[in-house]
């Protein structure tokens, strides 16, 4: 994929570092993941970039919401098993840890909000986590593209939430809130309070490849 890229943006990334010394670029990023390209440019630039022949098409960096779905007069169904919530007894979950599957020696990635990631129900799964010494380190475990901080956050709480339903679990296992419990996770966060560009959803797809 890296190598795809190199070779199919050469042209086009001559031509806008050319025109970035002209003052007419800036921010120039190649993303291999999808073999794209996002720049900031003039509106001429942008059209004589959609000329070029391997270029497919020129799209806006638009930026992208998270919705969650809200029910007026919900009530909340009650699990037919103990410590178990309702939503991963209805996906059947508990079957397949009967069958030895829990999620044990698999890491899982989330794209959200960032996560809390030394909630009570989560620390004990996050990877870059050594229960061993009680110590965290965060490099290749969290990665932020909003803002760039190096120690993970949430700051709007959906991040968290979702993690939960991941591997979720209370530590002397006697509530189960996530269909993999056994299994580790990463974080990243690409979603701030206006939501998440599509730049920063390809650094975060990226970052997790």
């Amino acid at each position: 994929m890296k190598a795809t890229s190199l070779q199919e943006q050469q042209n086009v990334k001559h031509y806008l570092e050319q025109e970035e010394a002209k003052g007419n670029v800036k921010d120039i990023n190649s993303y291999y993941i999808v073999n794209e390209m996002a720049v900031t440019a003039t509106k001429e630039v942008a059209e004589k970039v959609a000329s070029f022949a391997e270029v497919e098409k020129v799209l806006p960096n638009e930026t992208r919401q998270l919705f969650t779905t809200k029910t007026k007069n919900a009530v909340t169904p009650k699990s037919e098993i103990a410590n178990v919530e309702w939503n991963v007894a209805r996906v059947k979950a508990p079957d397949v840890w009967a069958m030895g599957i829990d999620g044990a020696g698999t890491v899982v990635a989330s794209i959200d909000t960032g996560v809390q990631w030394d909630h009570p129900a989560l620390k004990e799964k996050y990877r870059g986590y050594n229960s061993s010494t009680g110590q965290a380190d965060h490099d290749f475990s969290w990665f932020d593209a909003t803002a760039g901080q190096a120690t993970p956050y949430d700051d709007l709480g959906h991040g968290t939430h979702v993690t939960g339903t991941m591997v979720g679990s209370e530590t002397n296992g006697s509530k189960q809130v996530g269909v993999a419990p056994g299994a580790k996770f990463i974080s990243v966060k690409a979603f701030a309070a206006n939501g998440g560009t599509d730049v920063d959803l390809l650094e975060a797809a990226q970052w997790i490849l």
